[in-house]
């Protein structure tokens, strides 16, 4: 039995608290059936904090994951390792949370049980957490949480004559609606998450298929404002995109993988991020697409982009895309590619967001980029435009690139991997 005891926390490794009180009484985990009970409906407002590592994984234990969660968890520094099985719908150690969750300080090691299921709808992929989508004035906040592992896709989906969304992000699936905001700070992802050769059906419409590092997704289609802030954060490894579908939006990001709005207004503020590794958007169907099919890839964001009155509002500074390549591929099709760029693929014509400012980012000079054709960007760009400054790996491997020309902090990054390992976060 879980046992009741007043929260204990340690500020060492918890820094991002603030002045969150963390007197409320909670319940300690320290075994996997514990944690198994922040799925009890009873529990979505309780406060846990965790006093030991958890392997669900070998436990052997059934992991569903809480929805509508709305407490506070302490992660103390500890690792949970977790094998996600679901078919489709909303998959994460959290499925949803609500407006008041405070989820913090801890290691996620996750992974899949079910690679190859074939997924019969609409699937929100987060490790952390699958999906948010709440009309709640509070905020939610995932603060100093790391997620690493292996996230490979393959299969199929049914025939469906309805919307069919796929995203996948290493610490959140997708953000739709959360009317009190959504604070991410001092998180990262050490992760590779690919779909192989999905297959989706021809007779459907609008599929979704985005990646992200971090985030697959953040918007809203509905008559909302949408804010999110992320800062402070990482993402390193592989996201790779590739499936066949006639009707299709396909994204992939190295931190974030598609902002958009088709209703409402989304709001996003990136400062103080970095992603590494590569990133892959690809069609493979060999059919005339749709006039409003869209692919996009970024190094750090896939895609920036509204659709008719709604809003989107994006703000990048202080950033940087330093990993090796971010191309868009579309089998025998040209309609509607996003332009691709080595730092955030920004919408044209009617897909143009309402507002975007960069300002002070670098992205790698010599990334691979290109749209059905590779090629390294070279150019010096800007360091105010979706392209940011064109800055040399011999640069990017310095401390002082990140200290002075992103202003980033010692007290927040640790960065004597260098040159041989990225800037990591402080604990």
């Amino acid at each position: 039995v879980s046992e009741v005891l007043p929260v204990t926390v340690d500020t060492s490794s918890t820094k991002a608290l603030g002045q969150l009180n963390v007197t409320n009484a909670g319940i300690r985990i320290s075994n996997p059936n514990e944690l198994k009970t922040l799925e009890d409906n009873a529990n979505k407002a309780k406060d846990f904090a965790l006093s030991s590592d958890i392997d669900l994984e070998e436990s052997g234990i059934t992991w569903a994951g809480p929805s509508g969660y709305k407490g506070h968890f302490y992660g103390n520094g500890y690792t949970i390792k977790l094998a996600l099985s679901k078919a489709n719908g909303n998959t994460g150690l959290f499925t949803t949370v609500e407006g008041g969750a405070y989820i913090q300080d801890f290691t996620l090691d996750v992974s899949l049980a079910d690679a190859a299921k074939t997924r019969n709808g609409s699937t929100y992929f987060g490790g952390v957490v699958g999906y948010i989508q709440t009309t709640a004035s509070s905020s939610i906040n995932l603060k100093n949480i790391k997620v690493k592992g292996n996230l490979p896709f393959t299969g199929t989906t049914a025939s469906l004559n309805s919307p069919n969304y796929f995203l996948v992000g290493g610490l959140v699936g997708e953000i739709k609606i959360a009317t009190g905001g959504v604070v991410i700070a001092n998180c990262a992802s050490e992760l590779t998450a690919t779909v192989g050769d999905y297959q989706w059906n021809a007779s459907g419409t609008n599929h979704v298929c985005g990646f992200g590092g971090l985030i697959g997704r953040i918007g809203t289609t509905s008559n909302a404002t949408l804010n999110v802030d992320i800062s402070d954060c990482y993402a390193v490894g592989t996201i790779s995109v590739k499936g066949a579908s006639q009707h299709s939006r396909m994204f992939a990001g190295g931190l974030v993988g598609d902002i958009y709005a088709t209703n409402g207004t989304t709001n996003v503020a990136i400062t103080n991020c970095y992603s590494a590794g590569v990133v892959s958007a690809e069609n493979t169907h060999t059919t005339a697409a749709r006039s409003d099919y869209v692919l996009g890839a970024g190094g750090l964001v896939g895609s920036v982009w509204k659709n008719g009155g709604t809003a989107v509002n994006a703000t990048i500074q202080n950033s940087a895309a330093v990993g090796e390549k971010a191309v868009a591929v579309m089998t025998n099709v040209t309609v509607g590619i996003f332009p691709n760029s080595r730092f955030a693929g920004v919408g044209t014509g009617g897909l143009a967001p309402t507002s975007t400012t960069f300002s002070d980012n670098i992205a790698r000079k010599g990334m691979i980029v290109g749209v059905n054709t590779e090629a390294a960007d070279d150019s010096e760009g800007a360091a105010n435009d979706p392209d940011a400054a064109g800055t040399e790996l011999t640069a990017l491997q310095q401390a002082s690139t990140w200290t002075t020309t992103l202003s980033w902090s010692t007290d927040t990054w640790d960065f004597s991997g260098l040159p041989n390992k990225w800037p990591t976060l402080k604990k």
